[in-house]
């Protein structure tokens, strides 16, 4: 599970979760609201946005950010960048 992260400036981070590079870019106007952009995938521009419960340092986030991430990637075909199938024992 390799993390690392680099800080740009207020308000974007690079984060780099199990080789899969992310841009977290907090929204001024939404505070504690960030979009998070999967630069890496296969889909351009792909990705989600996320809110946090609270407005802290952006090193106490980080660990929210990886862990967000990680369930994200968890849902999505890392090949086409699409949501994975879901099937249940029904069908």
């Amino acid at each position: 599970m390799a993390v690392k992260y680099v800080r740009h400036g207020e308000p974007d981070l690079t984060l780099t979760v199990d080789e899969q590079q992310f841009q977290v870019r907090r929204r001024p106007e939404l505070r504690p609201t960030y979009d998070c952009t999967w630069l890496n995938g296969p889909r351009q521009n792909y990705g989600f946005s996320t809110t946090l419960g609270d407005d802290r340092p952006w090193s106490s986030e980080v660990e929210d950010h990886q862990r967000r991430i990680r369930t994200f990637l968890s849902d999505i075909d890392l090949n086409t960048g699409y949501a994975r199938e879901i099937t249940t024992s029904d069908e």
